[in-house]
């Protein structure tokens, strides 16, 4: 009698698991200096450096985008990114956005709120 072999053969779904956090991009981190807060400042200081400290864990830096009060100031393609605001005065508020882009297009974003007084 002959004798019959009966095999199984399973085979798993080849299909990226969408939700796998190994192969996800992730954000890259930002901080804004100076912090948020009030400036003293005399008639010969009237510019304001602001400096974006980023960094990506799983990639690199592509640019930084700079804002005030929502308008686009300049565009950072290469560290060190910062931006000087020049033409300050006394009594004048205003927030300062940061956004830096990875080189898979994740973003991160930092704001900080200036007040200006008078020395």
């Amino acid at each position: 009698m002959p004798l019959a072999v009966l095999s199984l053969v399973t085979f798993n779904s080849c299909k990226k698991d969408e939700t796998d956090p190994v192969d996800e991009n992730k954000k890259p981190t930002i901080s804004l200096t100076p912090v948020s807060g009030t400036y003293a400042i005399s008639g010969s200081d009237t510019t304001m450096v602001f400096e974006a400290i980023t960094s990506d864990s799983d990639g690199s830096i592509s640019l930084v985008r700079f804002y005030q009060d929502g308008n686009i100031l300049s565009t950072d393609n290469s560290a060190p990114y910062k931006i000087g605001k020049s033409s300050i005065a006394t009594g004048q508020s205003f927030v300062i956005k940061a956004v830096v882009e990875d080189n898979q297009g994740a973003t991160a974003s930092k704001e900080v709120s200036i007040s200006v007084i008078s020395k």
